[in-house]
C-alpha cells in the first residue's frame, strides 16, 4: 500500500520516517530513503544510529537529486549519448530562459532526438538541475524502463521525507516507481512548509492542491497528523488562521503541556510594538526570523538571526518574525490577503515562522494585532 502522510509542523516526521525505514529494514526489505536537503539526511541517519546504534546495510539515504543522477542517469546515459555526467548544477532559474525569452537551440527535443544542450551544461559534464526529473524520465522511457526495473529488484520500500518538495517532473518517476515496480512508496511532508522546490521549470503539479491530487490519482492512501509535539495550543491556533481560507487543513492540536517558568509565562503569540522592541529582545532573547537579509534586525543586537527558508526544520524556545507588509495585513487582520498571490510562496514562509516556537512567537507591529490569539506585549506587562 502506498501512502501519503501530510503531518502538522511539530508532528514529528523524522521521527515516523525513522520507525518506517527500521521495521522495512527489519523485515529484510530493501529501504531506500529520499529526501531533498543534506541537512534532512544528516538528520534521518543520526535519528538512526540514535535508535539502532548504526544504519542497518539495508538502508539507503539519498538525496533526491543523487538519486535520479546514479539510479536513473549514470547506468543508461552512456549507451544513449556517450561520456559520463560528473555531477548537477543546481540552478537557481530556468537555465534556458534570458531576459524572458527562450535562449534558442534548447528546446528539449531536435530532429526527434533528445537534445543535450537543454539538459546539461556547455561542457555536457553537468546535468541542470531544473531538468533533471525529466532526463530522467527520457532516459528510462529510451531504455525501456530498465531504470525503474533495476530500482525494483534493489528496493521494496521505497521513503521519500520532505515530499512537498517535489514538483513537475519529479511526479512521473514517482509515477513510474507506483505503476511498473511493485514497490511500497511512504511519502511525507507538510505542503504548507513548501519553501523549497526540486526545479524552478513551470510543469505542475505545484501547487499544494495539484500536488495532492496527483497523489491520489496515482492511488495513494492519504492520511494527516495534526498533533504538534513541538508548539504551544496558543500558538498552533495562530498557525491554523495562515491557511484558514483555503477551508483543507484541520486545526492543529497541541501534545504539549509545559508552561516555561521563566518570564511570567510568557507563552503564546504577541504583538511588539517597534518602540518596544529593544525592551523585548532583551527581556525574552527570541531567535529572529526575517524574510530576507534585506529586513531591519538593529534592534535585534546579540539575537540569532535566521531567514525564514533557512529555518524549515528547526526548533527554537522564542522567536521574533521580522514581517513584511503583506504579513502586516495579515496579523491586522486580513486572513486571506494571500489568496490572490500566484503561488504559495509567501503563505507558506509565514507557515514555517509561526511554527517554529515551542514558547512564544512575536510579531513586530507598530499597530498591534486584528486577529483572535494574538496578544499585545508591553514593558512590564
Amino acid at each position: 500500500m502506498n501512502r501519503l502522510v501530510e503531518a502538522c509542523a511539530g508532528a514529528g516526521k523524522t521521527t515516523g520516517l525513522v520507525r518506517e525505514a527500521r521495521e522495512a529494514a527489519g523485515r529484510g526489505s530493501g529501504v531506500l530513503l529520499l529526501t531533498y536537503t543534506e541537512s534532512n539526511q544528516r538528520e534521518i541517519r543520526s535519528a538512526l544510529i540514535r535508535e539502532l546504534g548504526f544504519v542497518p546495510p539495508n538502508v539507503v539515504i539519498k538525496g533526491w537529486y543523487s538519486f535520479l543522477l546514479e539510479d536513473y542517469l549514470r547506468p543508461y546515459w552512456p549507451r544513449h549519448f556517450g561520456g559520463r555526467i560528473e555531477g548537477i548544477l543546481l540552478d537557481s532559474s530556468n537555465p534556458h530562459y534570458r531576459n524572458g525569452r527562450t535562449i534558442p537551440g534548447r528546446a528539449s527535443e531536435l530532429d526527434g532526438q533528445l537534445n543535450p544542450a537543454c539538459f546539461l551544461t556547455g561542457s555536457r559534464r553537468r546535468a541542470h538541475s531544473t531538468f533533471l526529473s525529466k532526463l530522467a524520465r527520457e532516459i528510462d522511457e529510451q531504455s525501456g524502463g530498465l531504470a525503474t526495473e533495476r530500482l525494483g529488484t534493489m528496493f521494496s520500500c521505497v521513503l521519500i521525507d520532505e515530499v512537498q518538495d517535489l514538483v513537475g517532473w519529479d511526479y512521473e518517476i514517482l509515477a513510474r516507481i507506483v505503476e511498473r515496480t511493485g514497490i511500497a512508496c511512504y511519502c511525507v511532508g507538510d505542503f504548507r512548509q513548501t519553501v523549497y522546490s526540486t526545479s524552478p521549470a513551470r510543469k505542475g503539479p505545484r501547487s499544494s492542491e495539484e500536488k495532492l491530487a496527483r497523489f491520489l490519482e496515482l492511488g495513494f492512501q492519504h492520511e494527516q497528523i495534526v498533533d504538534s509535539w513541538r508548539s504551544a495550543q496558543e500558538i498552533c491556533d495562530v498557525s491554523d488562521l495562515v491557511f484558514q481560507s483555503s477551508g483543507r487543513y484541520p486545526p492543529t492540536r497541541s501534545l504539549t503541556e509545559y508552561r516555561e517558568p521563566d518570564h511570567g509565562n510568557h507563552c503564546g503569540v504577541f504583538a511588539v510594538a517597534d518602540e518596544d522592541l529593544a525592551d523585548y529582545v532583551a527581556a525574552f532573547r527570541p531567535t529572529i526570523l526575517r524574510d530576507s537579509a534585506r529586513a531591519d534586525t538593529s534592534f535585534a543586537a546579540g539575537c540569532e538571526v535566521v531567514n525564514i527558508g533557512e529555518a524549515k526544520g528547526r526548533t527554537f524556545d522564542r522567536s521574533l518574525i521580522v514581517p513584511t507588509a503583506k504579513v502586516r495585513r495579515f496579523f491586522g487582520g486580513d486572513i486571506a490577503t494571500f489568496d490572490a498571490d500566484e503561488t504559495e510562496k509567501a503563505r507558506n514562509k509565514l507557515y514555517v515562522a509561526v511554527t517554529r516556537a515551542r514558547f512564544s512567537v512575536a510579531v513586530a507591529l507598530g499597530d498591534g494585532a486584528g486577529i483572535p490569539g494574538v496578544g499585545r506585549w508591553t514593558p512590564g506587562g
